[in-house]
């Protein structure tokens, strides 16, 4: 059997897991849905907590990074879509490359959308920061540098698709000889 005909046969259904599949898609839930939601109701408890003893409104900043807590769970989506072919297919499989390769392509795209390119801007009217001499401020949270790190590192880790199919390439072609022996049984 060639080479096409191993990449061909590797998209096969037989030849993953839905075990895997669906341990792929909790773990991508909770990284992306479920942690943001329990930041979200922490920031929200601790906004009132504080807001009680201040007269500022925290609850104003938290509404603003709500906003971009509920983008990246929305940008996410995708990225827990493709979590279940990536944990179908195991590694050294030829399926799992072109799911990898645009999961850590899609990972650095998102994470330039969410933070807007690495800016990350909250505004408060008067009202909100307890003073009625001040009409408002804007702060601007600039963390380019760090998130274009971030993306290169997922770009970096999209690519890495390859090197983990050879490494497991072998290991994945004995699991299948294995199979097949036992089958044969």
């Amino acid at each position: 059997m060639g080479m096409k005909e191993d990449a061909i046969s590797d998209f096969r259904l037989r030849r993953g897991s839905p075990g895997g599949a669906f341990l792929s898609l909790c773990t991508a839930l909770v990284k992306y849905i479920m942690i943001p939601l329990g930041l979200l109701s922490l920031l929200g408890s601790l906004a009132n907590g504080l807001s009680s003893g201040s007269g500022l409104d925290f609850g104003t900043v938290i509404d603003q990074l709500a906003v971009y807590l509920d983008r990246l769970m929305v940008y996410a989506i995708p990225l827990i879509i493709l979590a279940i072919p990536l944990g179908f297919y195991p590694k050294g499989n030829y399926a799992r490359i072109p799911f990898k390769l645009v999961y850590g392509l899609y990972l650095a795209l998102l994470l330039l959308m969410f933070t807007d390119g690495g800016v990350l801007s909250i505004s408060l009217d008067g009202s909100a920061l307890g003073a009625g001499e001040i009409s408002g401020v804007r702060v601007d949270l600039r963390i380019q540098a760090v998130i274009y790190i971030l993306a290169l590192i997922s770009v970096v880790k999209a690519f890495m698709a390859f090197a983990e199919f050879g490494s497991y390439r072998k290991d994945y072609l004995d699991s299948l000889a294995e199979k097949a022996g036992d089958s044969e049984e």
